[in-house]
């Protein structure tokens, strides 16, 4: 929406610094910069990458490389232009949110690795390619654990965020989100189907079945592994609507390490959308409570970060006391990979 501002006075736009009157898209700026921006969030295609060390709207540096569509663009996220318009219908991005997940839940169940697979395809901006598993394939818990990784970072690469970062934050972002995604979106499928625990989809433990095979394993550590984000999200009775959201939260982290500057400030800016729209959420079904009920759900963080790092520190044991049982060779590259 653009306003002209009241005073009439000229101002300089906050990206291009070029003398304006306009009020476009909650700060000042020019409609030249307001065109460009609705036009890059409408693009189908990444954005170019910046070929100036991402420093071209900078004072000193703008009326140089003011080309820099790159740069211009995070320029824009940086003075708060996200656009929001687009998520003002919370029904229509909730049932957008669901048909992207119901595609990630299907490719979980029902998807293999084809042999000719690119592991470079995991961390570009292009779909993940994977081929329909057939009846006589059985999968173990490694093949489950790879294709529910992979479904994951298929469903990330669907944000609309994705195509505004550089290559280099996109590898970043995709190792560090994805991981807690998994965790999340296995337990609410097994709650799903009233299950108190953690399994794959044909009902199967998540831990290898060789570790039945020896006694050094807690049985206490592996069933909070199982059960204890179980118990978090059946206490709160997350709904799906509610799972949506926060998953869409959970995935704009804006925390990862080595992530640039550019790249934080744009996802921390849609992780703040997200999670205003879920208050919102909260707030249209708990007219009373719809605070409350918004706090309660973000400890669900905590309880998926646990289990996170629960599973990292079984791995260091499986490593460990059964190096003989690890996956085969393809999908111990794409765990490592994506790791």
């Amino acid at each position: 929406m653009i306003f002209e501002l009241a005073s009439m006075e000229s101002q300089f736009c906050v990206i291009c610094g070029q003398s304006t009157s306009l009020y476009n898209y909650g700060t000042i700026s020019c409609s030249a910069c307001s065109s460009f921006f609705r036009r890059t969030v409408l693009a189908k295609v990444p954005i170019q990458q910046c070929p100036h060390q991402d420093a071209c709207y900078t004072p000193e540096n703008r009326a140089t490389h003011s080309e820099c569509k790159y740069c211009r663009f995070h320029k824009c996220v940086d003075v708060g232009m996200i656009n929001t318009q687009k998520y003002t219908n919370l029904t229509k991005l909730i049932n957008q949110l669901s048909v992207l997940d119901k595609k990630r839940s299907y490719t979980c169940a029902n998807m293999m690795l084809p042999p000719d697979f690119r592991l470079s395809s995991i961390f570009d901006y292009e779909h993940i390619k994977l081929i329909k598993k057939t009846p006589e394939v059985r999968f173990i818990s490694h093949d489950w654990g790879c294709v529910h990784q992979l479904a994951s970072m298929e469903f990330i690469k669907t944000f609309q965020f994705v195509k505004f970062l550089s290559l280099q934050d996109l590898q970043v972002f995709m190792k560090t989100a994805h991981f807690n995604h998994v965790i999340f979106a296995s337990a609410m499928r097994s709650f799903g189907i009233r299950q108190g625990y953690l399994s794959f989809p044909d009902g199967s433990d998540v831990f290898p079945e060789c570790i039945k095979r020896i006694t050094c394993y807690n049985p206490e550590f592996l069933n909070r592994i199982r059960c204890k984000l179980m118990g978090r999200i059946i206490e709160l009775n997350i709904n799906p609507e509610e799972y949506l959201l926060l998953s869409a939260i959970i995935l704009c982290n804006p925390a990862a390490v080595n992530l640039s500057v550019k790249g934080r400030t744009l996802i921390s800016s849609y992780q703040k959308v997200y999670g205003s729209l879920l208050f919102q959420y909260c707030c249209q079904v708990n007219k009373k409570n719809g605070p409350l009920r918004f706090s309660e759900l973000l400890t669900i963080f905590h309880a998926i970060s646990q289990t996170h790092h629960d599973i990292g520190q079984f791995f260091l044991l499986f490593q460990m006391y059964q190096p003989n049982a690890q996956p085969i060779q393809l999908y111990q590259e794409v765990i490592d990979y994506m790791m």
